[in-house]
C-alpha cells in the first residue's frame, strides 16, 4: 500500500516538474549570444545569415569541450567543498581552473559577438539588444536598478 501511494505521488509530481523545468532556464539556442538575430526586424541577407551561422557553428564547436570541462571542474569543486575538511590548496587550485575556463569562454563569446557585428550594417547593429549587465531584467541581484540608471532622489 505504501509503495503504491509513493509511486502515485511520484507519477503525479513528474508532470509538474517537467512543466516548471524551463521557467528560469535558457531556451535552446537562446542561451547563445545573438541567437535571436534572425528574428524580425533585422532583415538579414542570405550572405549575412550564412556568415553568422558559420560563426555560430565555429563558436559551438570551439567551446563545447570547454563547457563540458567547466561543468566537470565545477562538480569537482563542489565535491571538494562538501568534504568534511576540504584541502585548502587543492580547492583554491580547482577554483583557479574554473575561473580560467570561464575567462576562456568569455573571450570566445566576445570574439563571436564581434565577428557577428562585423557583418551587420549600422542599422542592424542599432537593433541589437543593449546589454546592461547581469541580474534579473538588467537589475542587480537585490532586484533594484543600478545607481547609475536610477540615482537616489533627494
Amino acid at each position: 500500500m505504501k509503495k503504491t501511494i509513493a509511486l502515485t505521488a511520484v507519477l503525479l509530481l513528474i508532470p509538474a516538474a517537467v512543466a516548471f523545468a524551463r521557467v528560469h532556464g535558457h531556451e535552446g539556442r537562446a542561451a547563445e549570444p545573438f541567437a535571436k538575430l534572425n528574428g524580425t526586424g533585422h532583415e538579414l541577407t542570405a550572405d549575412q545569415r550564412q556568415q553568422i551561422d558559420g560563426f555560430r557553428a565555429a563558436f559551438v564547436k570551439e567551446t563545447s569541450e570547454w563547457k563540458l570541462a567547466l561543468r566537470e571542474k565545477k562538480a569537482e569543486l563542489h565535491a571538494m567543498l562538501a568534504a568534511r575538511t576540504p584541502n585548502r590548496e587543492k580547492t583554491l587550485a580547482k577554483q583557479r581552473e574554473v575561473s580560467d575556463l570561464r575567462a576562456q569562454l568569455g573571450e570566445k563569446s566576445l570574439i563571436f559577438r564581434l565577428d557577428v557585428r562585423s557583418v551587420l550594417t549600422p542599422e542592424q547593429q542599432a537593433l541589437l539588444p543593449q546589454h546592461k549587465g547581469r541580474g534579473m531584467h538588467h537589475r542587480t541581484m537585490a532586484g533594484r536598478s543600478s545607481a547609475a540608471e536610477n540615482p537616489p532622489s533627494r
